[in-house]
This record gives structure tokens, C-alpha cells and sequence, in this order.
């Protein structure tokens, strides 16, 4: 771990204030800890009630907010020595009603790429329930629908979407369409949605039933390399999804970069396409409002700066705010948007907030060299983790608590709990859970 990682909260108690928090009029409604009313996320997927990380994510619109609370000084409560020998720390965790984990892992050293060939299930307890290795197929997008049931993508020609019960049998698999990629967004009926990747370089947007059957297939949008987000539902299961692209065709002229924005109605018709001058940085997030939040780089020939863009249901772009940093080692970060709209972003030079009227709320350092993980919880406590894991005011960034030794991802876990990897040392891995004392 570096000493600029150990140093987060120190410089976060330096640094937090920079115009003072915003707070916006939104869908607050006064939430306690104690759990005796429900705070609005913004969230209508038919995700498994109850349960404090269904997916990663947290919800459908992508925005990193969980429905439970964190806890306010965890302290680790039980550590599980894990029976096989992954190649790394979990690589996806989900966790259900009941506080079970569900990891997925990679255990096979002679492949150069992190790949999860080995789902594990936890108790609440740290209890091993069981392990379910997939051999030579990659198993990723994990998700907890309504139903209750595991729900995973598994590598194949085509690939599959697979069924797993609660005592890790495989109980149903669903071709699915070939291209498939980037996770599901769950809907609110129950019906997925994902990222298809053709050939040629075009993404288009595809409804399936929650068994995998196909509903409808969105006309393709023309992409440059690899850069295409997941998709994001808005308000009414508007798809929502977001491509680099070029302007004028041509993929090798840097000036003609755009971030193509494009959201799709219920009937998989387009409801409208925006282009952001620059390449896609993250990958999009929905606040629950509706607002989407892009980010996007914008280059000049002495600049190359992340901005921040809001664009509302009809397309209408509100505001779009440089970060004042550049992008480098911190592509594909989660964008983590709490309940009365403050946005958190992290840029090559720290984190930044930005509060829902598009004006700089505070700013952090933190390391982009180290991977990372985020989330919001149910009462605005952002946790932060790359090497040390730390509890921040999200209004105000002012540091709270922290944690040292721990792994990304995690996930919220049960009851106001931490669930991830942290590694004793000796290349071994094992899982844990933090919570408060």
C-alpha cells in the first residue's frame, strides 16, 4: 500500500472545503439509520427486495447507491480463509436478502487476464456454503433478480445466461444473443437489458424476457474500438447507453471524437442521441431524478480535462463542468451519484464532487495508480477504497472513518456491513466482514 493511499484521510481533512455542500430539493425523506423509513435511490428495477447489493452497481441506473446503510465505524468481525487458491481478490460480489455473498474468482494462474472461473457462497456468518468452479468457462454479470435466484453470464459460443439455486446448482441456462456484453440492467417488470457488440464496430441495445428470450433489438450505433458503456435504465426503463465515437467517421482523427449518448423508449424505438465533444470516460449513471450523468474528456492542444455532463429526460444537456484533471489509469471508475444529487467522479488528480447544479463541491486526493471502488449509502456515506477503504461525508467530503488492508470491490453487506477480499499476505486471499463494533 502507498503512503499517498495511507495519507487519504489526512489530505481529505485538508481539502474537503471548497465551497461548501449542495443540497438540492429532491426525494429526501429524513432516514435514520435505524431503518424506519426508506430513502429514495431512484431505483425501480425488480431487483430482490432486501437486498443490500443485488448487483454490481447497486441498481439498474448504474449510479453506485446503495439501499442499506454502511456502517459508521466498521471494525472486521470475521475473516474467511477461502479453501481454493484464487489468482486475485474477488473480482464480483453480490449479496442477497438474507446476507449471503455470492464472489466470483479467478483460479487459474497460467491465464495471463483476470477471469472469474469459480463462484463462492458466504453466509452472513463467514461461513463457507459452497463453491461452484466453471472450468474453462468465464462466469461475470452477476445479478439477483426478484425471484431471488443467481443470475450470471457464463462464456460460450453463444454465451449463456445461467440460473443458479441457492445450493449452487446450476438449474436452468438461456442461450443468449451473440455480441452480448457490459451486464444487465433489470427493469422493472423483470426484463433485461444489455449491450450487444456487432462485428463492425456498432452497438445496439437488446430487451430480453428474464428467462433470456429476446423482446426487441435497438437499431446500431456505430462505436470506435471498445468504447461503449453498459446500459443504464432512466425513469419508464428508458435504456440508456453511451459509445465513443467519431463525427465524421473516422476513428483516427483524435478532433472528431464524441461521447454519443442515446436513449431508447420502452418499444426499443430511439428517443434521442446526443454528441459531448471527447472520448467517454466513465460509464454512465441515472441520479433519482432521472438526470443522466455523463463524463467525457475534452482535449485541447495544451489540456486534456474530464467534464462532467447532466442532461435531462428530453435530451436537454443542463450543465457540463470541467473537473479540472485528466483521465489517465482511472477509465471505467464508478460514478457514484447520492440522493440529493451530489456526484462523485474520480479524475487522475483525486476525486471530485459536484453538486446537482453543476458547481464544484469538494475535492479529495487519491491515488490512480491503485484500483478502486465506490459507493453512496442509503445516508449519504460515500466509501471510498484503493488500497485503504474510507468513510466520507458525501455532501461535505469531510473524512469519517477508515479502513485499512482491504481489496476492491466490495459490497454493502447486512445490517450495516462490509463484504469483499483483503489478503493476509503469502499471495492468499480470504474474505471478510467489517461492521460496527
Amino acid at each position: 500500500m502507498s503512503a499517498a493511499c495511507l495519507a487519504l484521510a489526512a489530505v481529505l481533512a485538508s481539502c474537503w472545503a471548497m465551497t461548501g455542500p449542495e443540497v438540492s430539493a429532491t426525494t429526501d425523506t429524513g432516514s435514520d439509520r435505524d431503518g424506519s423509513s426508506v430513502v429514495p435511490t431512484g431505483c425501480e428495477a425488480a431487483l430482490l427486495a432486501g437486498a443490500p447489493t443485488p448487483m454490481p452497481g447497486y441498481c439498474s441506473t448504474r449510479a453506485y447507491a446503495a439501499p442499506a446503510p454502511a456502517p459508521t465505524a466498521p471494525e472486521v468481525a470475521w475473516k474467511l480463509k477461502l479453501p481454493f487458491n484464487p489468482v486475485y481478490q474477488a473480482i464480483e460480489i453480490v449479496v442477497d436478502a438474507a446476507g449471503r455473498a455470492y464472489a466470483t474468482f479467478d483460479t487459474n494462474a497460467s491465464d495471463p487476464w483476470v477471469v472469474g472461473d469459480t463462484v463462492a457462497a458466504i453466509s452472513p456468518a463467514g461461513e463457507l456454503l459452497w463453491v461452484h468452479p466453471f472450468g474453462s468457462q468465464a462466469v461475470s454479470q452477476l445479478f439477483l433478480a426478484a425471484d431471488g435466484a443467481l443470475r450470471m453470464r457464463l462464456s460460450g459460443d453463444p454465451p449463456v445466461l445461467a440460473v443458479m439455486d441457492p445450493l449452487g446448482n446450476v438449474t436452468h441456462s438461456t442461450d443468449l444473443p451473440q455480441g452480448q456484453a457490459q451486464g444487465f440492467a433489470v427493469g422493472r417488470d423483470g426484463s433485461l437489458y444489455t449491450a450487444l457488440w456487432g462485428d463492425d464496430d456498432t452497438t445496439s441495445v437488446v430487451k430480453l424476457s428474464l428467462q433470456g428470450a429476446v423482446l426487441w433489438t435497438s437499431e446500431s450505433f456505430a462505436r470506435c474500438s471498445i468504447g461503449s458503456s453498459p446500459v443504464a435504465l432512466a425513469p419508464g426503463d428508458r435504456a440508456v447507453i453511451a459509445v465513443s465515437a467519431s463525427s465524421n467517421g473516422d476513428c483516427t482523427d483524435a478532433s472528431s471524437m464524441v461521447t454519443r449518448v442515446v436513449t431508447i423508449d420502452a418499444s426499443g424505438a430511439t428517443a434521442w442521441k446526443r454528441d459531448l465533444v471527447g472520448s467517454l470516460v466513465h460509464d454512465p449513471a441515472v441520479a433519482p431524478d432521472g438526470t443522466i450523468l455523463i463524463t467525457h474528456l475534452a482535449s485541447t492542444d495544451t489540456t486534456s480535462n474530464v467534464r462532467l455532463a447532466a442532461i435531462d429526460a428530453s435530451g436537454t444537456t443542463l450543465w457540463d463542468t470541467d473537473l479540472e484533471a485528466d483521465a489517465i489509469n482511472v477509465w471505467g471508475s464508478p460514478v457514484v451519484i447520492a440522493k440529493d444529487g451530489t456526484t462523485v467522479v474520480r479524475t487522475n488528480a483525486g476525486i471530485v464532487a459536484v453538486g446537482s447544479t453543476g458547481k464544484l463541491a469538494w475535492k479529495a486526493f487519491e491515488d490512480p495508480m491503485y484500483s478502486y471502488d465506490a459507493v453512496v449509502d442509503s445516508e449519504g456515506l460515500l466509501v471510498v477504497s484503493d488500497g485503504e477503504t474510507s468513510g466520507i461525508d458525501c455532501a461535505t467530503g469531510r473524512p469519517l472513518w477508515s479502513l485499512q488492508g482491504i481489496l476492491t470491490p466490495f459490497a454493502i453487506g447486512p445490517s450495516g456491513s462490509i463484504v469483499g477480499t483483503l489478503s493476509p499476505g503469502g499471495g492468499e486471499f480470504a474474505m471478510f466482514l467489517a461492521q460496527n463494533p
